[in-house]
């Protein structure tokens, strides 16, 4: 079993005790480890309860519900200087943009990433990773527990220390398999993401995206888009749960079955008709998008539709995927999906294809090379039993 250097263990409930713990973490030299711990059932926005912080020699735990104010903890993550290593980062990066108003947590190193360009699958779990790394099994006994109450019992605190506690060494393990593999500078282009703030809050324009609508219309989807407009908005002012108002599957039977009178509400099932208020706004919603002139409702998104012949190049194409990805040892959909392929093919001019297609680490591995075999100056071959590429000259 993997031991851990013994750590202090510093619990943080007051702003002093905030701000020295933020002093010490000014003074790191190395890197520090966060993971945060909430709570969502009951709201829109996750409410912070715990953020975990692993220096060299300290594990702090800051206590979000006792401190009303742990601002002054941005700075750390606003600090390019200072390296931030999480796990499965996003959801966390994502409550700290809120807190922040907008602004981005920087210099991110995201382990879960690190996995996947290394060999260790689409989503590695870190409990998966600590045991495969580091030999070391976690109690995962307190991950649904409430922590929002206070205090908090001595086996959520030790859920909480080893989130942070194992993440440094597993940061290490990654970054040395990054390094061996010559891929520390993929590291640096898919964290670029985790620091952008129209990719952490999705605006409640792009809400629609969330839900699944087999072959819509063009009405189906303006009545989607308005209708996960208008929720979105309003849960957030609220800041209650998305179903609390409407539920998805509710949004979904309303496009489908098309009401056109309030009383037609009252078969969806699950409907809130009670609700006076709620039912007259959502009908509003309804009779709006059925006025919309119909050319003036959204284009319907959808994949280009290939030629015979295309439909074929695509195969190859797939062939080729696969053959890199296993070479590379990485999934195949970390470098390129369906939907990939189909843009980038079906695209007139090189300059119409899609921008990350001609970039970065995946432009040098794969689309190099599907451009190649799309000009004829590689082939795919059988040799010795094995599909390989190799050069037409």
């Amino acid at each position: 079993m993997a031991a851990c250097k013994l750590m202090e263990i510093v619990y943080v409930d007051s702003p002093e005790s905030l701000e020295s713990a933020i002093q010490i973490m000014e003074q790191e030299t190395t890197y520090l480890a966060i993971d945060t711990e909430f709570r969502r059932e009951d709201t829109y926005f996750p409410q912070l309860c715990l953020i975990q912080v692993a220096t060299q020699n300290h594990v702090f735990l800051i206590d979000a519900i006792n401190i009303a104010d742990v601002s002054p903890f941005f700075r750390i993550l606003t600090n390019e200087n200072m390296l931030k290593v999480f796990h499965s980062g996003r959801q966390d990066l994502e409550i700290f943009c809120h807190l922040m108003q907008g602004q981005v947590a920087i210099s991110i190193f995201d382990t879960q990433i690190a996995a996947m360009l290394t060999g260790y699958g689409e989503s590695a779990g870190f409990e998966s990773l600590v045991y495969k790394l580091l030999k070391v099994s976690l109690d995962k006994s307190s991950r649904h527990t409430n922590w929002t109450q206070r205090p908090l019992k001595e086996e959520q605190k030790s859920y909480a220390v080893n989130d942070v506690l194992y993440l440094r060494p597993l940061y290490e393990q990654m970054v040395k398999k990054l390094a061996q593999k010559g891929r520390l500078d993929w590291m640096k282009e898919e964290v670029v993401s985790l620091e952008t703030a129209s990719f952490l809050i999705v605006p409640p324009s792009e809400a629609w995206r969330r839900l699944s609508l087999s072959h819509p219309t063009a009405r189906h989807l303006a009545v989607l888009k308005a209708l996960t407009e208008w929720r979105e908005t309003t849960v957030q002012k609220t800041d209650t749960p998305r179903s609390w108002l409407l539920k998805d599957e509710v949004i979904l039977d309303i496009v489908i079955r098309k009401p056109t009178t309030p009383e037609q509400l009252r078969k969806i099932p699950h409907f809130p008709w009670d609700d006076m208020l709620l039912r007259d706004e959502v009908f509003a919603i309804i009779q709006t998008v059925a006025e919309i002139p119909e050319d003036e409702l959204p284009a319907l998104e959808g994949l280009p539709v290939l030629s015979k012949s295309k439909q074929n190049i695509l195969e190859m194409l797939k062939l080729l995927l696969k053959m890199i990805a296993d070479q590379l040892d990485v999934n195949p959909k970390l470098i390129a999906d369906k939907e990939d392929l189909v843009l980038w093919l079906s695209a007139e001019e090189p300059s119409a294809r899609p921008a990350h297609t001609a970039k970065g680490w995946r432009y040098d591995m794969f689309w190099k090379h599907a451009q190649e075999l799309l000009d004829g100056n590689t082939v795919l071959r059988i040799q010795n039993d094995q599909i390989v590429i190799q050069p037409t000259v």
